[in-house]
């Protein structure tokens, strides 16, 4: 395999080559903990893992939770139930999912190191830093983007690079990639699509010779235990779910589960996001570098449209990089005018890569594979996700584990070419590599730096620069370090929270995006959803209409906790809504009003 190390590096022994690599990427994973104890971030964390918390309270999946993405908290019940069975309590409860998550990561990153490694360990230890170093909308959390980018990774590496493709592989292959449809279920139509192209080439396979690379993948016997290691975790998974309710029950409430405005199926008249709306993505990214975004794309078009790229490689590479370059520095420098801009910063080496696998002369198809293979991820996802603006950024993660390997690969065949000076050829090796590099190192360090410069690409809402920080002591978020302003709503709402334990063990509902909230009571959620409810409220009249979800405490917090500004005018809206369903006793408290419930109207 071709190897693209300094000379430094390749003097060293394979052994020492791979911890220099794993130091390195422990380096930056340090980085990860340490962001983990910074921020409160935004409520997407703490929701998902109300999900499972309620189920171990004894709401069942499906049933009493109406929000289509749940079924992630299948692969989140096990490590919530070990660690309220440990701790006794859910006091830093999000803090140890957070590090989880940098766990997971770390892992993930590694994997991906020791399957590129084959094309040398340089350019393995770049794509496993660029794996390691993204991390969606800055959420240190095991959700439904992570878990599936994460499983998409692992199954893509070993499916696409491995060449011993054994049982044992194939199966966990399986049971990967079916772990990644309980967080995103349209990921299932990806194993059918596989299914029908298996059944094509076994009749196509009587007729024509293919290579050994799309024998190994395309197999019967490959396509047979996948399927055993998905029809395993399937298993498990139904009877996960027949735990929680019969089949019938789960059927009938089907749609409530896409009734609402903010969880819908695609394509529904209420649908902020459907397959169609991708041209979302093509706006936003209008809106950072425009120039520099229509070039690259332009480069990729025109690149696939030449016939004779392979003559004209070096203009094209030289192209190339140079409007990812352009397009690499605007977005570091538009991250300084709008932290939003840090997740765009994928697609320049999306790009780039999709270049250097096309422009060699005999296209390396693990690499193109493994670059599809992320564009494939990018499509199921917008099916389900409501980010439409960067989720193409979270795909071409994947995408770009190709991109170091292909520079590699596509530069070495720059000097391997007849009739060219040595001093040439060198030059101009070190020139492209060092750029390739560079670009990527752009992407590695602005996504180190945003575990670090929380005030500079942190993707809070309207953080001071000059706060105080302070440690929660106590709560779901307890060990998190906090703005002092934020710390001082969080314990006035933790207040509250307890009186309202101390006169009631019922359910209780909390009217505003509070997900951690529910974590302070031992009784389920007296909510359809724990996430945003302002346009949802009307769902209300029917989800009570069971008596066993009616609230015995309704509280209304009246400050912002994640925005900053009070929540005056929209805790008025529901009071409201909530005393022409309701007779209720008022109480004021530190940080919001309780509503002490007696019956309903």
């Amino acid at each position: 395999m071709i190897k693209a190390e300094s000379s430094f590096i390749s003097s060293l022994s394979e052994k020492k080559q791979n911890i220099i690599a794993f130091s390195v990427i422990g380096v930056f994973a340090l980085l990860l903990f340490r962001g983990a104890f910074y921020g409160i971030s935004t409520p997407d964390e703490s929701f998902y893992l109300t999900i499972p918390y309620r189920i171990i309270l004894g709401d069942a999946l499906l049933i009493d939770e109406w929000h289509a993405s749940q079924l992630s908290a299948f692969l989140l019940y096990l490590p919530m139930k070990l660690f309220i069975s440990i701790t006794g309590s859910t006091d830093g409860i999000v803090l140890f999912f957070r590090c989880l998550y940098a766990v997971c990561q770390t892992a993930v990153s590694c994997f991906t190191y020791i399957r590129i490694k084959k094309y040398g360990k340089f350019p393995a230890l770049i794509s496993a830093l660029l794996f390691l170093t993204y991390v969606v909308e800055q959420v240190h959390m095991l959700d439904y983007y992570t878990m599936t980018i994460m499983g998409f990774q692992v199954t893509g590496l070993i499916l696409f690079t491995d060449e011993n493709l054994t049982k044992i592989k194939l199966i966990f292959t399986g049971i990967v990639f079916a772990c990644t449809v309980t967080a995103q279920p349209f990921n299932s139509a990806v194993y059918f699509i596989y299914s029908l192209i298996v059944l094509i080439f076994f009749f196509k396979s009587q007729k024509k010779e293919y290579s050994d690379y799309t024998k190994r993948i395309l197999s019967y016997k490959s396509w047979f235990y996948i399927t055993l290691g998905i029809v395993l975790t399937a298993a498990v998974f139904i009877i996960f779910m027949l735990s929680q309710a019969p089949l019938g029950e789960l059927l009938k409430n089907t749609g409530n589960l896409f009734s609402g405005q903010d969880h819908n199926l695609p394509g529904s008249t209420e649908a902020d996001s459907d397959m169609f709306s991708y041209l979302t993505i093509g706006k936003t990214l209008l809106s950072f570098a425009p120039v520099s975004f229509f070039a690259s794309i332009l480069v990729v078009l025109f690149i696939t449209l030449d016939k004779k790229r392979n003559e004209h490689k070096k203009l094209w590479l030289c192209v190339s990089l140079t409007a990812t370059g352009i397009y690499s520095v605007l977005l570091l420098i538009a991250v300084f005018k709008n932290p939003a801009a840090l997740l765009f910063r994928p697609y320049p080496l999306f790009l780039l890569t999709f270049a250097c696998i096309a422009l060699k002369k005999k296209i390396n198809r693990e690499m193109l594979v493994l670059w599809l293979w992320g564009i494939i991820y990018t499509i199921f996802l917008g099916i389900i996700s409501q980010a439409l603006d960067y989720v193409g950024a979270v795909g071409f993660v994947i995408s770009n584990t190709a991109l170091m390997p292909a520079a590699a690969e596509l530069l070495q065949e720059f000097n391997n070419k007849q009739n060219t000076q040595k001093l040439k050829k060198n030059r101009l090796h070190t020139i492209a590599l060092t750029a390739v590099i560079s670009i990527a190192c752009v992407c590695i360090i602005t996504g180190g730096a945003s575990e670090f410069g929380e005030n500079l690409v942190g993707l809070q809402f309207g953080r001071p620069s000059e706060d105080t920080w302070v440690t929660l002591t106590s709560g779901p978020l307890k060990g998190i370090k906090a703005e002092k302003s934020s710390s001082d709503k969080y314990n006035a709402i933790l207040s509250d929270l307890e009186e309202i334990n101390t006169k009631t063990d019922g359910k209780v509902l909390v009217a505003d995006l509070l997900p951690w909230t529910y974590f302070c009571f031992n009784e389920p959620p007296a909510a359809f959803t724990t996430w945003y409810i302002r346009n949802e409220l009307y769902m209300y009249e029917e989800y009570y209409k069971e008596e066993e979800h009616i609230p015995s405490c309704i509280y209304i917090p009246n400050v912002s906790f994640y925005w900053y500004g009070d929540n005056k005018a929209v805790a008025s809206s529901y009071e409201r809504f909530f005393k022409r369903m309701f007779s209720v006793d008022k109480e004021n408290g530190e940080a919001g009003t309780l509503f002490y419930v007696n019956e309903m109207k």
